[in-house]
């Protein structure tokens, strides 16, 4: 069985992901994170006995995708683009020796994600969707290990609250890196706008956004801290980020 090595796991959209040609787009348009990652293997070509075949990498975004159903949708909505990919194939059913379980499927966007840290995080800020998934394994490079090196004491989570009001979103948080730098991430589907703020010398952080659109669903908040590059997300409801340009008058010029 030949296997083509590179392939790592992204912690932010948890995500199969082909390093070979840098660390990809992630939903927000980000890299992909993948410094938390053992190097996996991914069988290329002839499908083996008990494996699944149809799997595809997207060239603009890096992901393994399922092409059974379609391209699928990329980071920015658009569709996957598997017309470059070789034909990849995955363990599914009972567990192989050597293999690590717990991926899955999302039958949104049709990427392989790993399921052992929750649904991670979809193509349009929400949660990837497994239920329809039966269960894939992937191989280590080093096949002697079953599962990947477990890692050191995780500090407090990040904690941040979204709160929605006539025209504007609210975001406090905490726990950051003191005197930092955090990224602040909208998110509704293929729109993003991302603002920078700075951590108090305790940590916190506290932005306002203008909104506007309440007819349309809201999107995912995602805080990114930049100096150790965790994160986490929240959601708004009814409210989106201003993205309507601002006129400014200027003597003598007609408006």
């Amino acid at each position: 069985m030949a296997t083509q090595n590179g392939w790592r796991w992204c912690s932010r959209c948890q995500c199969m992901t082909y390093s070979g040609f840098g660390k990809g787009i992630c939903y927000d348009g980000e890299p992909h994170y993948l410094d938390d990652s053992g190097p996996y293997l991914i069988p290329i070509g002839d499908t083996p006995p008990g494996a699944q075949d149809g799997w595809r990498w997207c060239s603009r975004c890096q992901v393994l995708v399922y092409g059974g159903f379609g391209d699928g949708s990329c980071w920015d909505g658009e569709l996957h683009y598997l017309g470059d990919s070789s034909p990849y194939s995955l363990a599914l059913g009972e567990t192989p020796q050597g293999m690590q379980d717990g991926w899955r499927w999302c039958s949104r966007c049709q990427v392989l994600v790993y399921g052992g840290f929750g649904s991670g995080i979809c193509w349009d800020g929400r949660r990837h969707y497994l239920d329809d998934s039966g269960p894939y394994s992937v191989a280590f490079e080093d096949t002697t290990l079953r599962h990947p090196p477990a890692p050191p004491p995780a500090p407090p989570p990040l904690a941040i609250e979204v709160s929605e009001r006539y025209d504007a979103i609210s975001v406090t948080g905490e726990r950051f890196t003191p005197g930092g730098t955090v990224r602040v991430s909208f998110v509704r589907g293929g729109d993003v706008k991302k603002v920078s703020v700075t951590a108090s010398t305790d940590g916190r952080i506290s932005h306002v956004e203008r909104a506007f659109d309440p007819e349309y669903v809201g999107g995912a908040v995602i805080t990114t801290d930049l100096a150790t590059g965790r994160w986490t997300a929240g959601r708004t409801y009814r409210y989106f980020p201003q993205f309507r340009p601002v006129t400014i008058d200027k003597p003598g010029i007609e408006q």
